[in-house]
This record gives structure tokens, C-alpha cells and sequence, in this order.
């Protein structure tokens, strides 16, 4: 059912029918995932808070890892439309995220405030926030209060899947996600754009994963979703510097402010690549002793 604001229209939520196999299962899982972007949209509306911002973001990112997995089971009209309307939300939402994690970062950073660099950080920190306040501006009144209008949330037509056992297609398709995953992290380089792509990777087979095991159609064994969860926080944080990098780049006026906190950065970013190596030797450690067992 469509959630209705007489001021701000209408927000169209996934509508799934019941059939077979997978068509019911994963209509199901797709409409509760969609349900909750829906909430999370609403939300935004009258409280673009940072922690709305990035509740609305996760969600939306939830629903495109099971549309990412189980693509071959939708039908074509979907993947054309509706998985780059949820890619422009993200999109959207990811641009005010990265100001707030900017704030966040620059907090983290603060001690540099005690060498002569306070008044820089403040108005630094003040500038942020008007760009932030006019990119919220934008998203309520343009893009996310006529979401009816321009269909970025569009009906998904569950007789439009195949019928085939999520159960099955589920263990299957996310033992191949998890092949190429290992592929990759036995691979995988330092250099900033590597690991965000490696991000995105890991965030798709987490979520798909714990999607799938709270329905109860694929069993995964607590440890790997611990070292999926674990790797992606450590590669969220490595993105967060490299976030504050691309922020910090607008404001050039602030040179030698910017340069100590890119500095301050650099030190923990090599702390954090650290941290990562270790985590991706553990979860390379679990899916070893699976295969062994």
C-alpha cells in the first residue's frame, strides 16, 4: 500500500502478489526490504538528520543486494527501471552522507585545533554546513516529494519472477558471490578506488546473506557474516578518509588546514589498511575451514 501525505504526495511502495517458489519468497523479502526504504524516505522529509540520512541510504543498498543476486530471476522491465531509481536515491543520499562523515572525520581530527588551526576548523565546519543544508533543501523539494511523480519507487509484479526455489537459487548464487569475493581479497591492492570497489562487494554479499538467512533459505554460519560485517566496517572507515578527501577539496581557502588534516588522515588511514589486512585474513581463515570441514 502506497503511503499518502496530502503536502508532500504520494510515496508508491513494492505491491507483491503470491505465487510459487520463488516468485513468493522473494516478492516477499523484496516488498519488506522496499517497505522499510519507504519509511526511511518518509522520514527525510520533515528530518534529514545525519543518522536518517544514512538509515534511508543502508536500506535502499539492502534492497538492490538481493536485486543484484537475484537479477536472473526478475524481470527485465525491473532491472531497467527500478534498479537505477534505486541508484539514484543512493546517489542522492550518498552526497549528503559524505558531508556528514566529513564533520565527523574533521571531529576525529580535531587535535589540530590545538596548533593554531581553530578558527580555520570552525569556519571550515560552518561551510559544510551550509552546503548540507542547501543539498537537504534540494532532496525535499524537488526529488523525494514527488517520488509518485517521477517513479522512483516503482511497483514490483511478483507473476513477473521465475518459479524457482529461492532456497536452492539463494545457496547457489551466493556461493558464487562468495567465490569471487575470495578472488578478490586474495588480490586485492591498497589504492583507494580498489577497496571501495571491494566494498561494494562485500556489502552485497552481507546483506544478501543476512537477508537470506533470516527467511530461512540459506544457512550461513555466524563467523563468515561476523568477518563480512567486520571487513566492511574497516572498509567503511578507509572510505570515510578518502569521503573527507574529496569534501576537503571545494575548500581550498583553507590550505594549510586541509593539509594537516590530511596528514593527520594518512596516519590513520595506514593504521586502518592494517586492521584490514587482519580482518581479510580472518574471513579468508573461516571460508578455508568450512571448505576443509
Amino acid at each position: 500500500m502506497p503511503i499518502r501525505d496530502s503536502r508532500r504526495g504520494v510515496v508508491e511502495v513494492i505491491t507483491a502478489g503470491r505465487a510459487r517458489g520463488t516468485s513468493e519468497s522473494l516478492s516477499q523479502c523484496v516488498a519488506r526490504l522496499q517497505w522499510q526504504v519507504a519509511l526511511k524516505l518518509k522520514a527525510l522529509q520533515s528530518h534529514a538528520t545525519p543518522n536518517n540520512v544514512h538509515q534511508a541510504r543502508s536500506a535502499a543498498r539492502r534492497v538492490r543486494a538481493i536485486l543484484t543476486v537475484f537479477k536472473q530471476d526478475l524481470p527485465k522491465e525491473l532491472s531497467r527501471d527500478y534498479v537505477p531509481a534505486l541508484k539514484r536515491v543512493t546517489r542522492k543520499l550518498g552526497q549528503i552522507r559524505d558531508i556528514d562523515v566529513a564533520q565527523r572525520s574533521i571531529d576525529r581530527l580535531s587535535p589540530v585545533s590545538q596548533e593554531g588551526h581553530g578558527d580555520a576548523i570552525k569556519a571550515l565546519k560552518l561551510a559544510l554546513n551550509t552546503r548540507r543544508a542547501r543539498m537537504v533543501f534540494a532532496m525535499q523539494s524537488e526529488w523525494l516529494t514527488s517520488l509518485g511523480g517521477q517513479r522512483l519507487i516503482t511497483r514490483l509484479r511478483a507473476e513477473g519472477l521465475r518459479a524457482t526455489p529461492m532456497n536452492v537459487t539463494g545457496a547457489v548464487r551466493l556461493s558464487r558471490r562468495r567465490k569471487r569475493l575470495r578472488a578478490r581479497l586474495l588480490k586485492c591492492k591498497s589504492g583507494s578506488e580498489a577497496l571501495h570497489r571491494l566494498r561494494r562487494k562485500v556489502k552485497i554479499l552481507r546483506y544478501a546473506s543476512e537477508e537470506l538467512q533470516v527467511r530461512g533459505t540459506a544457512r550461513i554460519r555466524e563467523e563468515e557474516l561476523a568477518g563480512l560485517a567486520g571487513l566492511q566496517e574497516v572498509l567503511g572507515r578507509l572510505q570515510d578518509f578518502q569521503s573527507l578527501r574529496e569534501v576537503l577539496r571545494r575548500h581550498g581557502r583553507y590550505r594549510r588546514t586541509i593539509k594537516a588534516l590530511r596528514a593527520r588522515a594518512a596516519i590513520r588511514r595506514r593504521r586502518l589498511l592494517r586492521d584490514f589486512m587482519e580482518r581479510r585474513s580472518a574471513l579468508l581463515r573461516v571460508w578455508e575451514n568450512e571448505a576443509a570441514s
